[in-house]
């Protein structure tokens, strides 16, 4: 594999790797870390500030994530069509 010519493509793919070194931490965290592991994860958060923004980054998306399978999954006992209105007046009353 060649090395990134230009300034701009090697900090795209520095900031990629860094970005896919976050999820792959934030996975692991999620995922029940023993002690060691979480305390080389939060040494590695704390080494520099691209590394805290990329975890915050990756975070902000599981969590955006795991809101957007709260929405998704229907009630117990419901089906889909029951938790979908099918108004197209915001006005209307059910």
């Amino acid at each position: 594999m060649t090395e990134p010519k230009s300034p701009k493509a090697r900090t795209t793919a520095k900031r990629r790797s860094i970005d896919e070194i976050a999820a792959q931490f934030l996975m692991r965290l999620e995922n029940g870390a023993d002690v060691e592991e979480r305390k080389r994860i939060f040494h590695w958060i704390d080494q520099l500030p691209e590394h805290a923004v990329a975890f915050a980054r990756a975070r902000s998306v599981w969590r955006a994530s795991e809101a957007l399978k709260l929405v998704q999954e229907p009630a117990v006992g419901s089906t889909r069509a029951d938790t979908v209105s099918t108004r197209t007046d915001p006005t209307e009353s059910d």
